[in-house]
């Protein structure tokens, strides 16, 4: 064995759970998210346009970045660095390492952004706020946005269901 410090089979095993579980968390998370979008169609008084647009920064703030997001980001690492998988050793692998960044950075510096808007929008003028450019675009976009980080976690999950592309030495 070489001197890089490597998990055991229960080790890697243990390890393979918490990412899927975190994994998970982040997949379904994102969906309540794009439910949790629409359902402010049904929000017939201000204070529930708002309990929807808070209900949205929980689940996003609690389950999607803190479970999700940020422990697929630190499962991943412990991975590469403890399995014999590696970062870059596999092109399937690697890949999974592009999508995490775009998601990761689709919710940060997007999704968040629009989330905000909604949130303080529906806290200051309530059901009015459903009826202004500036919460309808950061709704829209906020699904959109939604959507597209919903394909992106799908593609990451095909990718480590099939594996395709071989590693880096067999191209």
């Amino acid at each position: 064995m070489s001197g890089k410090a490597r998990l055991g089979k229960t080790g890697a095993g243990f390890l393979k759970v918490l990412h899927f579980c975190c994994a998970g968390c982040w997949l379904g998370g994102t969906v309540a998210m794009l439910f949790l979008n629409r359902l402010g169609d049904a929000a017939f008084i201000g204070p529930m346009l708002y309990g929807i647009s808070l209900s949205t920064r929980v689940v996003n703030m609690g389950m999607v970045a803190a479970c999700g997001a940020y422990g697929c980001l630190v499962t991943g690492l412990l991975y590469a660095l403890f399995t014999p998988w590696g970062f870059f050793k596999h092109n399937w692998v690697s890949g999974k390492w592009v999508i995490t960044v775009l998601a990761l950075g689709n919710g940060i510096f997007l999704l968040g952004r629009w989330e905000t808007i909604m949130l303080a929008q529906s806290q200051q003028i309530g059901l009015a706020a459903f009826f202004t450019p500036a919460f309808n675009m950061a709704r829209n976009a906020h699904f959109w946005g939604g959507a597209a980080q919903l394909g992106l976690l799908f593609s990451a999950v095909l990718l480590a269901v099939f594996k395709p592309w071989g590693n880096k030495r067999d191209v």
